[in-house]
Parts: structure tokens; sequence; C-alpha cells
């Protein structure tokens, strides 16, 4: 498989009106669905797609076409295509793709425009740092997610991490991807990645490349580091599974770049990865024994990820080429990696329990105890207890702020994601309320079928 560069000419500027658009619209669509009130703004989308005259604009519009096919059900009923049967989730989807099918002129725009928006972007960071926690440690993620509220980040136009960010803010922005089938999917990729364009994947085939080896450099120095180093089984440094895998994903992936990969390498890779999760869970059951600071818990956490997302990455290069599975299910986790690193809820929920059954420090079963033989060692003691009183009232409180909150809570056909699509939910003073313009089910079933709980630990 060959990734050399490849530029595509620069989308026409303005080659069809919102009009003509509108029309092959239609006319891709039986009578009776035509007169859909949101085709219109479909036309206007593509058509500012189609006609940026720059980067940034050609963001904004991209990013706007995406939240209109997330935007719900067009019909009540569901809408057939040549791939599959459409529900609420899909439905916008399959009339783009249909109506791309029909109008290859059309087609060749908008892949112009997607083309032009990956050959200026950078996609190591989408692949390599999306959802991925820093190394830094719990306290200073959740500072820097903190302010990125208060204060938002600038604009890169350049880092497709951040078009991933900003595609998935919402829960509802996840309608679409979470809703896509694989048969839905290869759609897309014979309409907008077609085998005769090698030019379309090409720069997202360098930037998972590149993520990859971001990864591969992660979870070496974690794995690594002198806190998990000195838990681990005692080997040397060059047979730690960490530094194997180091290796084995570098050959993987020099194969996979020069287009043959190998049975032999993939099964060297994913026995080191094995061996990583074995090395991970013995240093997780010398936390239970020992005890441990909060670093070590939010270092494995880091390891985790790192591990899924590399797993997700290797799929696509063992997979036949252009095949839907491995390519969807590594485009749904890096939605919803992008989707929870936008607020702070997910970061504390993943690592709150584990925080509040290991944050002593080394002294959960060992039974140390500290005598001070001079007023150095005093003041240390003093200054140690005062700093774990802090994390332990720190801890404490973030715990009381979730159990605060309120959970609402849906079941039956409220549990349906494709139901939840339709209806805005929100909490406050205690209160759970919604609203809907359209309602997917009957008002009843919303009142009988959602509650707002809130839960509080005993003991």
């Amino acid at each position: 498989m060959q990734h050399e560069m490849m530029r595509h000419p620069a989308p026409a500027q303005g080659s069809e009106n919102v009009g003509d658009v509108l029309a092959s619209i239609h006319a891709a669509l039986p009578p009776q669905r035509r007169g859909q009130r949101e085709l219109p703004k479909l036309a206007r989308h593509l058509c500012k797609l189609t006609s940026a005259a720059d980067l940034p604009d050609r963001l904004d519009a991209w990013l706007a076409l995406n939240r209109w096919l997330a935007g719900g059900a067009l019909w009540n009923d569901v809408y057939i295509d040549a791939a599959d049967v459409h529900g609420s989730a899909t439905q916008r989807f399959a009339v783009l793709m249909d109506v791309l099918a029909a109008h290859p002129a059309l087609a060749a725009e908008v892949r112009g425009a997607l083309c032009a928006i990956l050959d200026e972007t950078d996609g190591a960071n989408l692949f390599g740092e999306v959802g991925i926690p820093s190394d830094r440690g719990f306290l200073s993620e959740f500072g820097d997610r903190f302010t990125a509220k208060l204060i938002p980040s600038p604009r890169d136009d350049h880092d497709l991490s951040h078009l991933m960010s900003r595609s998935f803010r919402r829960n509802k922005d996840l309608t679409l991807i979470r809703g896509l089938q694989p048969s839905t999917f290869q759609r897309l990729l014979e309409i907008l990645f077609p085998a005769d364009a090698p030019e379309m994947s090409a720069a997202l085939c360098r930037g998972m490349a590149d993520g990859f080896r971001l990864l591969l450099a992660r979870v070496q120095g974690q794995g690594l580091s002198l806190k998990l180093r000195t838990r681990s089984e005692p080997r040397p440094v060059a047979q730690s599974p960490f530094k194997r895998l180091a290796d084995s994903g570098e050959n993987l992936l020099c194969a996979w770049e020069q287009g043959r990969v190998s049975g032999p390498l993939l099964e060297a890779w994913q026995a080191d990865l094995a061996a990583c999760r074995e090395e991970m869970q013995v240093i997780s059951h010398r936390l239970e024994s020992e005890g441990i600071s909060v670093d070590i818990v939010y270092g494995l956490d880091v390891l985790d990820r790192c591990l899924a997302r590399m797993e997700a990455i290797a799929a696509v290069m063992a997979a036949e080429p252009r095949a839907p599975g491995p390519l969807l299910a590594l485009l749904r986790q890096l939605a919803e990696a992008a989707h929870e690193s936008n607020g702070l809820g997910h970061l504390v929920r993943s690592n709150l329990q584990r925080l509040q059954r290991r944050i002593v420090d080394r002294a959960g079963k060992t039974g140390e105890h500290y005598i001070a033989e001079t007023p150095a060692d005093y003041r240390h003691i003093w200054a140690a207890a005062a700093g774990g009183g802090v994390l332990t009232v720190g801890t404490a409180a973030m715990k009381m702020a979730i159990a605060g909150l309120g959970l609402a809570l849906g079941w039956g056909p409220m549990a349906d994601p494709q139901v939840l699509a339709r209806i805005d939910i929100s909490q406050g003073n205690r209160w759970y309320h919604w609203r809907t313009d359209d309602f997917p089910i009957p008002r009843r079933e919303i009142e009988t079928h959602s509650a707002n709980m809130h839960l509080i630990r005993g003991g």
C-alpha cells in the first residue's frame, strides 16, 4: 500500500447554486419525500461546503453539514435505500448518500472539498491524542479541562483533532455515528473514498501512522516510568513488555506502510499487547495490597486507553483495504473519546472510585508507621499529614458534588438512543426537564418511563 501525498484540485467555486442542488436532491428522492422542510437546509450546507474559499470556511461548512446529519428523523416511517432500512438516526445520512450517488458531479465537488480539508490538516493528534489524558496526572488534567471551560483554547484549523472535538461536543452529535451500520458506512467509502482515488485516503493514512507512533511512545514512556517500573515484575528494561511492544509495533507499522502486513508480525505485536495488559494486572494487584498514590492509578488508566486505541488502529491495518467494519469501529471510538474529552464529568467518574480506594500512599495493608527522629522528620510528617488531609477532603468534596447532581434515568422506550436523540433533556435545582418539538413516542410514555433519581451513599 502506498501513501504518497497527492494534491487534489481545489473545489470549484460556486459551480452550483442552492436551487440546482435542491433540484438534484429532489430528483434522487421519490415524489412523496420531496416536501420535507429540512431538504433546503441540506442544499445550503452542500453549497457552502463546495464553494468555500479557504480552510476555516470549509471546516465550518463541514461542521454544519455534520450537525444537520445528526439532526434526527426526516420522516415518521423508515427510509429504504440500496444498502439498508433506516430509522431516525441514519435517515439523513442515507438521503445524502443517495443524492451523491445519483449526481456524480456533485459528489466530485464534495470529495474535492473533503480532500482539501485533509490535505491542509494534520491527523496525528486525532489518532494519537484525542481522548487520551495527559501524562501529568489526574489533578493537572482536571485543571486543564476546567480552565478550558472558562477560557476556551484558540482555534487551530490545521489540527484535525480540533475538528473532531468541535463535531462531537453534544451527546446529540453522536446519534449518527452510533446508528451507522457497516453496510451503510460502505456506501460512504465508495462515494467519498473511491478505490480509484487514493489521494482521498493518503492524508488519513499518514495521520493514522503518526498517531500510532505517538501511542507507542506514550506506552513505552508510561510503562517504563519509575512509579510503574518499581511495581512491575523485576526484569531488565529490554525485556519489559512495554519496550517490546514499541519494537514490534514499529515493525508492524513499517510493514503496513509498505503494503506487506504479515500474520507473524501481527501475532508478535498482539502477544506483546497481551503481555502489557498482564503486567498492568500485576501492578493493579499490588495496589490492592500496598495502597498507592493517585498518580499510579491514573497512569494505569492512561495505559489502558492507549492500548485500546492502538488495538483499534491495528485492526484497520490487519483488515482488507477499505473494509468498513474496523474503520467504523475506530471512527466510533474517536468520536466517543472526543465527546468525553470536552467535559469534566467522564474524567471524574472514571477515576473517582479508584481514587477513593487508593488515596493513601503505600499504607494500605502493610501497617507501616512513621517515627520522627529529627526535627526535620517531625516537620515532614506534619506536612505529609496536612497534604493527605487536603487530598482526602478534596476527593470527598468532589464525590459529594457529583452525588448532589441527581441522575435522570430512562427505561423501556426512553432508553432507545433514537428516541433520546429527538428529546432535549436538562437538570437543575433537583428537577429533571424534557422538551421536544416532535414527539418520537407518546407523551405519556415519556412521563411514565423516565424519572430524576438522587442516590445517597450509605455508611
